[in-house]
């Protein structure tokens, strides 16, 4: 009972304190001592965009948007096998049918969600930009 309540603690511990570090990886100081003491900041190097493409918040979140539809799809189509197996594999047994059509019918449902998500946001979005032009 104990191992089973510490070792999320552990878990939680441990990604906390790698996300506490991860700023000081990619921390960019250059400072070099001057001739009358102190420090002085040398050339900095340019932060440059690594997303193509991508030039505001906007844009990031679409992005984004785009690759959970594109990855719900695949998902989708998974469960909308797995659930013809669950009709393949219930041979008649009445709560078994129930379990399969509760599988296709929330899968379903959560492809209409992803759709309707995706397709609200670029409405918006296009609405936002034709209000701004």
């Amino acid at each position: 009972m104990k191992k089973s309540i510490l070792l999320p603690r552990i878990l939680a511990l441990s990604i906390t304190f790698f996300l506490m570090a991860i700023p000081f990886f990619f921390a960019n100081a250059q400072f070099q001592q001057t001739q009358g003491g102190g420090f002085q900041q040398t050339d900095s190097i340019p932060l440059r965009n690594p997303l193509t493409g991508v030039n505001s918040l906007g844009e990031l979140a679409i992005k984004i948007l785009d690759a959970v539809v594109e990855v719900g799809a695949y998902v989708a189509v998974i469960f909308i096998i797995y659930s013809g197996f669950l009709f393949v594999k219930a041979q008649g047994n009445p709560t078994e049918i129930e379990t399969a059509k509760k599988t296709f019918f929330y899968t379903i449902i959560g492809v209409m969600i992803l759709l309707g998500a995706s397709a609200i946001a670029k409405a918006v979005g296009n609405t936002i930009r034709a209000i701004t032009v």
